[in-house]
């Protein structure tokens, strides 16, 4: 899981935005594959923020959960139409359906 290591960076961000004064609103959004996941984002970045960039964060920022929703199959499963040479190791087949839900009740 990449947020506990994303967190300290966003923090630093967080406490720049107030020490410059800027205030206007501010959502985040983790685009990560779990449920809550911005949510657990907001946990780890308050947790290397002093009390008044807490307070600044909790009026200016919002911490906003999503759903990601795009298949990437297994190379092996793709089919004959979506061959895999050696000379391409690093192409990636997505499905053509995606959809990103975003809560917009946070």
């Amino acid at each position: 899981n990449i947020l506990p290591r994303i967190a300290p960076t966003v923090a630093q961000g967080l406490k720049l935005r107030r020490l410059k004064g800027i205030d206007r609103p501010l959502n985040i959004i983790a685009c990560e594959n779990a449920v809550r996941a911005t949510t657990a984002l907001k946990a780890h970045v308050l947790q290397h923020l002093e009390e008044e960039d807490v307070e600044f964060v909790k009026a200016h920022v919002g911490f906003v959960d999503s759903a990601v929703d795009r298949i990437v199959p297994s190379m092996d499963q793709v089919g004959p139409h979506h061959t895999q040479s050696e000379a391409d190791e690093v192409r990636v087949v997505v499905e053509q359906f995606f959809e990103w839900d975003v809560d917009q009740n946070q």
